[in-house]
């Protein structure tokens, strides 16, 4: 006795026989590894396309900076940041072990 594969295109509706990916009606992924691809694929795309924050820009606008001053001045202060958001995730990572 032979299974057979029955889906349902969640975007026109009709079901399709057999074990496609793509809706034979409309053309709309119906494979769960096809739709979980086209989902990746447009998260990607709507996380290049999103314009970046003020503060990225003001960041990135000093890492370039033409002035020599300015720019090891952006990089001793970033570097101090890391590490201390650095000793206070090892803090919190430690005191998140202890019970209670």
């Amino acid at each position: 006795m032979e299974s057979k594969i029955e889906r349902k295109c969640s975007n026109c509706g009709q079901w399709n026989v057999g074990n496609q990916e793509l809706c034979q009606f409309c053309g709309a992924p119906i494979s769960p590894q096809k739709i979980i691809e086209t989902r990746e694929e447009k998260r990607v795309k709507e996380e290049k396309e999103k314009p970046l924050d003020k503060i990225d820009i003001y960041l990135k606008r000093l890492k370039g900076h033409p002035n020599l001053f300015v720019r090891i001045l952006f990089q001793i202060v970033y570097s101090t940041w890391v590490v201390f958001m650095l000793i206070v995730s090892a803090i919190v990572y430690f005191v998140a072990l202890t019970p209670g």
